[in-house]
């Protein structure tokens, strides 16, 4: 029911100058077709020709004849597609050689279509739908700190924060009733994490506290994550 074809298409630029600043713009254009998302039934009218039925006065006269409708339920599925556009850039500078800055943006708009769901049941039924690119329309801010510390550990510190509108999507109270109002969220995200890179693996902590609020009550919420973890560097091919 839910089976669809995406395509994407993308451009990038990228530029390094001699004073250490980089800077990175990318335009993004994707679209994403569902064949047939939902069903729906029209009742049509229809002529009954085997119900044709008349009557004749007692008298010299005749009455007349008439024709009933029988009324018959149509199945039908439609597809609908949705189409967004993107620009994004970062710009980075380093301060030194330890301290590094970057300053990254992106705001997105749905140029065409909508959410193609015709019960607001079916969008949650997706997996992760606020996550889904063609689900949103709105902009992201962010900055990011990079230290080199004594023993070539990489410290980052992060912060973004988001505004996304859910075309299509109306938000619902607790007792799950239509508001009348689209989606919308905002969220607010702050990361930590440390680095330490060897030839072969490299091992990392992080933490990060994000905040969302919405003007749907369900999407109200913030927490904390911590991980630790590792990763395996495996080289490909051969050694130089």
């Amino acid at each position: 029911m839910y089976d669809f074809i995406s395509n994407s298409l993308m451009f990038s630029f990228d530029k390094y100058f001699q004073s250490k600043t980089t800077i990175k713009a990318e335009a993004d254009w994707g679209y994403k077709y569902f064949f047939s998302p939902y069903v729906f039934e029209e009742i049509v009218p229809v002529m009954d020709t085997t119900a044709q039925m008349g009557y004749r006065g007692r008298g010299k006269g005749s009455g007349s004849g008439y024709t009933p409708y029988a009324y018959h339920t149509v199945t039908q599925t439609q597809g609908q597609g949705i189409q967004v556009f993107s620009l994004s850039g970062w710009i980075a500078q380093g301060l030194g050689n330890k301290i590094g800055l970057r300053i990254s943006g992106m705001n997105q708009w749905v140029v065409s279509g909508q959410n193609p769901f015709f019960f607001i049941e079916e969008y949650y039924i997706v997996e992760n739908p606020s996550y889904d690119r063609f689900s949103w329309e709105g902009y992201q801010i962010g900055s990011q700190l990079t230290f080199i510390l004594p023993w070539n550990i990489q410290l980052i510190l992060g912060y973004t924060t988001s505004t996304k509108e859910f075309p299509g999507i109306e938000s619902l109270d607790l007792e799950g009733n239509p508001l009348g109002i689209t989606r919308m969220d905002k969220k607010n995200q702050v990361e930590v994490r440390a680095e330490k890179k060897f030839p072969r693996f490299s091992v990392f902590a992080s933490y990060y506290y994000a905040q969302n609020t919405s003007n749907d009550s369900y999407f109200e919420w913030d927490g904390h994550f911590f991980s630790v973890g590792f990763e395996w560097n495996i080289p490909l091919g051969a050694k130089k």
